[in-house]
């Protein structure tokens, strides 16, 4: 059953100039989830992805962590407390979908499409054993890979349409292990490690394919992050090897673009921002974080971050300093100023000189800061306009007009339970708060906040 068959989603993107209404925020490139081999920070995501999020624990101390290699908006206003008001069995969801008001969901029986909006089932197709879940967004597809139950090797994999569910394709374990997204086409891997990018009507047409590095066979799920309109950056593993494989390639010919430079073993990231490369090395990176660097779109170096953090909002860069003394020294910054991205050098005299310890960045006229548990609200010229005061915070969600902070409450005796607050950040208060029963979490599914219970279930919150 389609009850919403429209799908349409504006979104900004950071590689191209800003507009008036920007509701994405552009970070350094970084890895998109929590990994292994990845002891250099705790990454909110998850990813989760599944929308902008800070991290306000350890964190790679030089860069904001936040995903902004996606293309997120701001999750739905909620004016007043919210009430649950409907509920969903657990399952795993897509980590991207066409439209934040929809959710495509897996559990062992079935593929579902939940709306977000009321929890009403779209449509669903039952399924025939566990596998993994792919939603290729741009091509109005997901792909259902089907498992083994003994060694966990693929059988076939199933396309549906995402705004259906009618089947479009079936494709053999032997022929296609992985399908990822590509664009509005999509990316084919084989048994051998090779990716063939093909149309979604025309599946036996390569357009092109491109060798990927590892074991033939053992690639774990890649993760796709999207540069630019015309560059992605593949990252993945081998279950057979630890060893990280970061992959560029342009969707035109599957060649690296031209201003890629790293050799294929290293770890390099790299994040378009306008008209300027933020390259993102962890192998020759220092105590203090990988080293960072500003490229032009010919791959040229025009400045090195060094042991300072780096913020970006919109197209807007800023450049804050380590603190070298006191009991965080190496973990805490101050002197943010807003500098040229092409330059590194600062623009204007604007200076927030108060120390942080992390930046947050939505809205590129309007940056938070955090240090201890004191979040101040800092306007365009960097000047503090309010500051709220919110004890163990671990998410902070961005809405368009409020920010939704995710903190836990503990009690002598009791379980730890988990609170939302809604805080103003022009006025400088708690708008409302809202408490989770013990044992259950919060979530986030496609623009909605979402609470998700021991057992897995999911409770939309919409206000009263």
């Amino acid at each position: 059953m389609i009850l919403d068959p429209e799908f349409h989603q504006s979104i900004w993107k950071p590689w191209q100039s800003p507009v008036a209404d920007a509701a994405a925020t552009a970070e350094p490139a970084m890895p998109p989830r929590p990994r292994r081999a990845l002891v250099r920070a705790l990454v909110v995501v998850a990813a989760i992805g599944v929308t902008m999020a800070l991290v306000l624990a350890a964190v790679i101390p030089r860069l904001l962590d936040s995903r902004g290699w996606q293309e997120e908006s701001y999750v739905k206003h909620m004016p007043t407390q919210p009430q649950i008001a409907w509920t969903s069995e657990g399952a795993q969801p897509c980590g991207e979908t066409q439209n934040g008001d929809h959710a495509i969901l897996k559990d062992a029986r079935r593929v579902w499409s939940l709306d977000l909006n009321n929890g009403h089932t779209r449509w669903s197709v039952d399924i025939s054993g566990p596998g993994r879940l792919t939603c290729l967004p741009a091509a109005d597809l997901v792909a259902v890979t089907i498992l083994s139950t003994e060694d966990r090797q693929v059988l076939h994999t199933t396309l549906l349409r995402a705004s259906s569910g009618e089947e479009v394709a079936d494709l053999p374990g032997d022929s296609t292990t992985q399908v990822i997204p590509m664009g509005a086409d999509i990316g084919l891997v084989d048994s051998n490690n090779q990716l063939r990018m093909v149309h979604p009507e025309d599946l036996d047409a390569p357009l092109w394919t491109r060798q990927l590095l590892g074991p033939p066979g053992q690639l774990e799920p890649i993760i796709v992050e999207q540069v630019d309109d015309d560059v992605l950056q593949l990252v993945y593993w081998a279950q057979t090897d630890t060893s990280e494989h970061v992959t560029l390639l342009t969707l035109n010919d599957g060649e690296p673009p031209a201003w890629a430079s790293a050799p294929p073993n290293q770890v390099v990231y790299h994040r378009r921002s306008a008209d300027v490369i933020t390259r993102t090395d962890y192998s020759t990176g220092g105590p203090t974080g990988p080293d960072v660097s500003i490229l032009d779109l010919q791959g040229q170096q025009m400045w090195n971050l060094g042991e300072d953090k780096l913020t970006i909002a919109g197209s807007r860069f800023f450049r804050s300093s380590r603190v070298t003394s006191g009991p965080d020294s190496g973990w805490s910054y101050s002197h943010l100023r807003e500098v040229d991205r092409r330059t590194g050098s600062p623009i204007n005299d604007d200076t927030y000189e108060g120390q942080f310890d992390y930046v947050h960045s939505t809205n590129p006229d309007r940056l938070q800061v955090m240090l201890a548990e004191t979040l101040r609200i800092l306007d365009e010229h960097l000047q503090e306009v309010s500051t709220l005061s919110v004890e163990n915070v671990r998410l902070v969600h961005d809405g368009r007009k409020f920010l939704y902070v995710e903190s836990t409450e503990y009690e002598y005796g009791e379980d730890q339970k988990v609170r939302l607050s809604a805080l103003d950040p022009d006025r400088g208060r708690v708008v409302w708060t809202f408490d989770l029963e013990a044992g259950a979490s919060l979530g986030q599914l496609g623009q909605h906040l979402v609470i998700v219970d021991a057992d897995g279930s999911f409770h939309g919150l919409k206000s009263r």
